[in-house]
Order: C-alpha cells, then sequence, then structure tokens
C-alpha cells in the first residue's frame, strides 16, 4: 500500500492496487481506508498463523481517533503532592514538601 503524505492514511496510490486487482475505487477517503483495513486483515490471514477466525477490519488508531475523537487517548493525569494538593515538578518531589 502507499502511504498518503501524512504517514497516517493510505493514499491515492492504494487506489491504483485496487484497480490492479480488479476492485472497485473508493469514493471517499473513509472508504479508502475501510478497504484498506479490509486488505491488510486479508493479508495477516494469508500469512500469519495466529489471526482469530472472528477478527474484524480495523482503522488505524490513528484515523480512528481523526472520524471518532470520542475514542481518543485521554491525556493522563499529571502527579499531585498528597499533602499540597499542587501538581509536582518534573522532579516528582514537592517544593514545598522538600
Amino acid at each position: 500500500m502507499v502511504s498518503s503524505t501524512d504517514g497516517r492514511t493510505v493514499g491515492p496510490g492504494f487506489d491504483a492496487a485496487l484497480r490492479a486487482a480488479g476492485k472497485d475505487i473508493p469514493e471517499s477517503m473513509l472508504e479508502r481506508e475501510r478497504a484498506a483495513a479490509f486488505e491488510r486483515l486479508e493479508c495477516y490471514r494469508a500469512y500469519c498463523p495466529d489471526v482469530p477466525a472472528d477478527a474484524a477490519p480495523r482503522l488505524t488508531p490513528a484515523y480512528e481517533a481523526r472520524v471518532n475523537p470520542s475514542k481518543r487517548e485521554a491525556p493522563r493525569p499529571k502527579p499531585v503532592c498528597a499533602v499540597h494538593g499542587i501538581q509536582l515538578p518534573a522532579t516528582g518531589i514537592c517544593d514545598d514538601c522538600a
């Protein structure tokens, strides 16, 4: 598969691979990503012995986060001093406790 310039999605070059295989060309970027997910799964099934029988095509995590913002990873909470309740500096030691 040929990547797009952002390195996180398949690019228009993927259409050439679909054409060569006699498959329909997706009309939208989302359809192209879904087609790529299907093709990746087929490749895994052909060359990886441990793919579960019920495996389903999945979008890449980067594209999934783009189309489903609610699935983005939540930011990790910053460490807080147990005594003063303030965010700890990079040292991990509260300036007021030290």
